[in-house]
């Protein structure tokens, strides 16, 4: 009877151990799926990002940034406000006007007009 308590243990602890190691497999999966989703989101965005910024010299010291989201959004400096709303309209052509604020708002102007 002893042998058997200890055999039937032994199961339920291999059950339980199959169980949780099998939950924390899964949500590690899902984790590590997410950020690979987030990473290829990004290197599509920024490669059309980067040819957007190749069309223009002005926008050669704006930069392509990841948000937490996988978002590629611009960050720099443009010598004018219609330097940088020729930006913005390169790439709401592209990306559409919903995420524009996200996606421009870190692109300032060099000399702000007075």
């Amino acid at each position: 009877m002893n042998g058997t308590k200890v055999a039937l243990l032994g199961c339920f602890a291999c059950v339980v151990s199959f169980v949780f190691g099998g939950l924390i497999g899964f949500v590690l999966g899902g984790f590590r799926g997410t950020l690979d989703a987030y990473h290829a989101r990004f290197d599509q965005e920024s490669m059309i990002m980067h040819e957007i910024l190749d069309q223009h010299p002005a926008w050669s010291t704006v930069k392509v940034e990841m948000t937490s989201r996988g978002l590629a959004v611009l960050e720099g400096r443009v010598n004018d406000q219609a330097q940088r709303e020729e930006l913005q309209a390169a790439v709401a052509e592209q990306f559409g006007q919903e995420l524009l604020g996200i996606r421009t708002n870190a692109v300032e102007i060099e000399r702000p007009d007075r």
